[in-house]
C-alpha cells in the first residue's frame, strides 16, 4: 500500500528461537520499509520506548507510519485501569501525530471477550477478533470479525501464504462457516460425491426430519458454493442436488482444504 511509508514492529512476545525456525529474517528483515525491534535489543522497557517515540512526535511527523505492538500485555498491566489508561493516552497521542497503530491482544480462553481493562475497548477506534478458520496447502485463512468500529469497517477474510507472507482477500461466506454447518457440509458432500440426490433423499440419509429448517436452509445457503440444484427425478419436477465438480483452488491451482484447526 503506497499510503504506508514505513512499518515499525515492536515485538515483545515472540522468542528468538521461534522466529529463527520460521525463517523470519529471510522473509522480513530485508524489507526496506520494515523496522523490527525485538525485546532482546532493548535497554529500556517497552512502555518507555513508546514514550520516547511519542516525545519526538509533532503533528504529521508519523504520517504514513504503521506501528505494530506485539502484544498489549507486554507494554502495560492490562488489568490496571490507571496504567492502561496511561498507555492508551500515549497511543492516541501517536495517532494525532499521524501514526496508525495496530495492537495485538489476547482474548479469554473461550474467545468471547478480550482480557483486561475496559479502557482498552473504550480508547480503541476499531477492534477485530482474529480467528484461523482454515489450514491450506501454502498457508492458512483467517477471519477478522468486527468487535468495535468507528469508521464503517466490515468483517474481512484473508489467505496468508506462510512461504512468501503475501496476503490476499478470500471468500467471506466460506470463512464464516460455523462448526455445525461444517459438519453438515462434509456429510452432504460425501453423499453427493457418490450420486445426485433430492432434498428428501439427503434428509433421509442424514436421518433428519423433512421439516428440519437448518438442513434446508444450509442447502440453500451454500448453493453455488459446494453444490447445485436442478429439476430432475422421474417426473422431472423434483429438485436434485449435485456436487460442484470445480475444486476450491488458490491462485497457483493448489488444492485447498476448507476447514482446519482453530488458532
Amino acid at each position: 500500500d503506497a499510503r504506508v511509508k514505513s512499518i515499525v514492529y515492536v515485538d515483545m512476545d515472540n522468542p528468538l528461537n521461534v522466529l529463527n525456525e520460521r525463517g523470519f529474517g529471510e522473509l522480513i528483515l530485508n524489507e526496506s520499509k520494515f523496522t523490527y525491534i525485538h525485546r532482546s535489543s532493548l535497554k529500556t522497557s517497552a512502555y518507555e520506548l513508546l514514550e520516547m517515540i511519542e516525545g519526538k512526535g509533532v503533528a504529521g511527523s508519523y504520517e504514513g507510519v504503521l506501528f505494530v505492538l506485539d502484544s498489549l500485555r507486554n507494554f502495560a498491566d492490562i488489568d490496571n485501569d490507571t496504567k492502561m489508561m496511561s498507555l492508551m493516552s500515549l497511543l492516541m497521542n501517536l495517532r494525532e501525530c499521524g501514526a496508525t497503530i495496530m495492537v495485538l491482544h489476547h482474548s479469554t480462553k473461550d474467545g468471547r471477550a478480550f482480557k483486561g481493562s475496559n479502557h482498552i475497548r473504550n480508547s480503541s477506534d476499531c477492534m477485530y477478533f482474529l480467528q484461523k478458520v482454515a489450514n491450506l496447502e501454502q498457508g492458512f485463512e483467517v477471519l477478522l470479525s468486527v468487535q468495535k468500529e468507528r469508521a464503517g469497517i466490515k468483517d474481512q477474510a484473508f489467505f496468508i501464504n506462510t512461504k512468501t507472507l503475501n496476503i490476499k482477500n478470500t471468500d467471506l461466506q466460506n470463512a464464516k462457516i460455523s462448526d455445525k454447518e461444517e459438519a453438515f457440509i462434509d456429510k452432504v458432500l460425501k453423499l453427493l460425491n457418490e450420486k445426485s440426490l433430492s432434498t428428501s433423499e439427503i434428509l433421509s440419509a442424514l436421518d433428519v426430519s423433512r421439516s428440519d429448517n437448518f438442513s434446508r436452509n444450509t442447502l440453500e445457503k451454500f448453493k453455488g458454493v459446494f453444490w447445485e440444484s436442478e429439476l430432475g427425478g422421474e417426473n422431472g419436477r423434483t429438485f436434485v442436488w449435485k456436487s460442484l465438480k470445480a475444486d476450491n483452488k488458490d491462485s497457483n491451482d493448489k488444492e485447498l482444504s476448507l476447514f482446519g484447526d482453530e488458532l
